[in-house]
């Protein structure tokens, strides 16, 4: 996807666009929730390139590295780690720009503890004995593919920070809940993959499509991608069928080897996240409920 739009013509995705517009232009901290696959990092970037914060750095983390590692990366080196002691990390070097906390869920007890001393006092070294760095404070967005709130109600998750990421909740509904966006996404899949490898892109037959929309996506946006990408290299400039669209989806994948004991594995993108505090309103509900009734 186009990283300046979040494509789809259903009527969930015109209220997550429009929201995300309208929160873009405040500097409060964003959750996105949603299944692997989604776009939610893609949002990320929508909200930052519709602020004001458009002329500075987008800087995304993963938060799913090893904790020295995503440690160093948020943070800079540790006193004395290399020749480089002075080196700021991430969150200083975003320079007033969007740090985008990809999959949030995944960091250690330590790096929420350092976020929180972030948060609390915009310490960019975390390490309250050395300088602070002067620097205008970064935005932050995070993104989960899990439901935070119930990681903290197993203590797996910082309740103190999910409340400090949690200012602003939005949603991507998975791409089976909004079928009637296929059409558009496989479009512009297609003409993208058929011009980056100059080729011609093929043509969807109506049985085609109809194959693509009731197919369920386990992988979501990400998976259609995929198969986009498959249909144009094998059926380059033809027709393309259900039977087509159908052998794609069928592709055989690698089984994997489990012994009797194994603890079996889950589907990647089979746990749908709806709500990450079901009933419970954000900050942001509340406030846009209450300019609702004046």
């Amino acid at each position: 996807m186009d990283c300046q739009k979040f494509l789809g013509r259903s009527l969930a995705v015109a209220e997550l666009v429009e929201e995300a517009t309208c929160v873009a232009r405040s500097d409060a901290r964003i959750l996105i929730s949603g299944e692997r696959g989604t776009g939610k990092t893609l949002l990320a970037r929508v909200i930052h390139q519709r602020s004001g914060r458009n002329q500075r750095p987008v800087v995304p983390i993963a938060c799913s590295l090893q904790e020295a590692l995503l440690e160093s990366e948020l943070f800079g080196p540790a006193v004395g780690a290399d020749a480089r002691d002075e080196a700021h990390g991430l969150l200083a070097l975003a320079n007033g720009g969007t740090v985008v906390l990809d999959e949030a869920g995944e960091m250690s007890p330590r790096i929420q503890r350092l976020l929180l001393r972030f948060f609390d006092g915009g310490d960019v070294r975390g390490d309250a004995s050395l300088d602070r760095c002067s620097v205008p404070p970064a935005r932050v967005v995070s993104t989960s593919s899990c439901d935070l709130y119930d990681r903290t109600l197993r203590k797996e998750f910082s309740e103190e920070l999910f409340y400090r990421l949690n200012i602003v909740h939005l949603v991507i509904p998975a791409l089976r809940e909004r079928r009637e966006d296929v059409p558009i996404l496989w479009d512009h899949f297609v003409n993208a993959v058929s011009t980056q490898h100059q080729l011609a892109p093929p043509e969807i037959t109506m049985d085609g499509m109809g194959a693509l929309q009731t197919y369920d996506w386990p992988g979501n946006v990400r998976e259609l991608k995929t198969v986009a990408e498959r249909i144009v290299m094998r059926h380059s400039g033809r027709a393309v069928a259900a039977a087509h669209v159908s052998a794609q989806l069928a592709a055989p994948r690698p089984e994997p080897s489990v012994s009797p004991t194994a603890t079996p594995q889950l589907r990647l993108g089979a746990t749908a996240v709806d709500h990450i505090i079901p009933g419970r309103p954000t900050l942001w509900s509340g406030l846009r409920g209450r300019a609702s009734r004046r």
